[in-house]
């Protein structure tokens, strides 16, 4: 099931001459080892990362300065021993993360064996050296070699997410679409295929699909920025492609949203590169399942593309007849969109 929260109030879009300047002000997205978190910690965080790219990137909206404030406080104090008084905004979201204590990565990708410190990653090897005074010895462990290997490539994923996830995540951004039913039969193959997706490195990783469809929208409004666009979420990103598709060139946008939708769409073919050197930094064995199962991963068809809606929309398109879709446009749908799959 998923959970959408809606905080109303993003900012409109800034004068185009100032994204260069508010741009610089985004800090670096941060490494985060998730061995060492709990899910609700490893959410937390990803939060946090969100709302200090969109408080930089709209300084004058001061919720967003308060929700990144309270978010940093509950991290510094621990989730355990936080109290949330409210049940709604922000609150909401840490009161869910206090209760998912379990590790950030799924029991199975532990040293399950032996598990002494989750939500660590402890590898253990087949056999262990000991010296109880006596001289050395070894003692078997009951975990396989292929275990122990197993588990250290789980380790070394840490890496490959951190540096790949983000800036591959624009080339699933179907998977953020919510009415499919709606759509032109390619960008419903498209979003099941994006969808497959998340949910093949999410059983490779070990992370919870909510986790990691936070973290790949952190990657879509990061990305959108580092190209010269605005930090939409992805679902109004979505949105106003739909909507720029239907209007044709009858109707347009103003110039600033007609920028960032080019830059997102540049951001989107940037992502192809990057998931291609993502599948590279896989095993082998890994690169050939996820190759054969999704087939055209890692190329521009395989994501949004900007002919998904060519001769899609044959009725007519005048202003009277789309003009209530237009506050969306530019506004947002919301100052940001956490989704949960639970």
């Amino acid at each position: 099931m998923t959970k959408i929260a809606y905080i109303h109030g993003l900012p409109r879009h800034p004068p185009q001459d100032e994204w260069e300047e508010r741009r610089a002000q985004i800090p670096t997205q941060p490494f985060i080892d998730y061995s060492k978190l709990t899910r609700g910690e490893l959410k937390v965080f990803l939060l946090q990362e969100q709302l200090q790219m969109l408080s930089a990137f709209y300084p004058e909206n001061v919720q967003y300065k308060s929700y990144l404030q309270d978010v940093e406080a509950a991290l510094d104090k621990g989730l355990a021993g936080i109290r949330i008084y409210n049940r709604a905004g922000i609150d909401v979201i840490l009161a869910q993360a206090k209760q998912l204590t379990m590790p950030a990565i799924t029991p199975q990708f532990l040293s399950s064996r032996v598990g002494n410190i989750p939500p660590y990653i402890e590898c253990v090897p087949p056999a262990i050296q000991m010296d109880e005074g006596y001289g050395p010895f070894w003692v078997d462990t009951g975990v396989s070699q292929e275990e122990y290997n197993n588990c250290l490539y789980r380790g070394s994923l840490i890496n490959v997410i951190n540096k790949h996830w983000e800036t591959s995540s624009p080339h699933l951004i179907y998977n953020f679409l919510e009415k499919p039913g709606s759509e032109p039969a390619i960008i419903q193959a498209k979003r099941l295929n994006h969808r497959l997706a998340m949910e093949y490195f999410s059983r490779l990783t070990g992370l919870s699909g909510d986790n990691l469809t936070l973290w790949a929208r952190n990657g879509i409004i990061r990305s959108q920025i580092q190209v010269g666009g605005l930090p939409w979420q992805p679902e109004e990103a979505l949105a106003n492609f739909r909507l720029s598709a239907k209007a044709g060139e009858k109707i347009g946008f103003d110039p600033v949203t007609i920028t960032a939708l080019v830059q997102l769409f540049v951001a989107i073919l940037g992502a192809v590169g990057a998931t291609i050197a993502l599948i590279q930094a896989l095993r082998r064995q890994e690169q050939i399942s996820l190759e054969s199962t999704l087939r055209g991963i890692g190329s521009p068809p395989f994501g949004a593309e900007k002919t998904d809606y060519d001769n899609f929309f044959k009725e007519d398109t005048s202003a009277e007849k789309i003009k209530w879709l237009f506050p969306i446009v530019g506004i947002g749908l919301a100052a940001f969109l956490f989704t949960n799959k639970n």
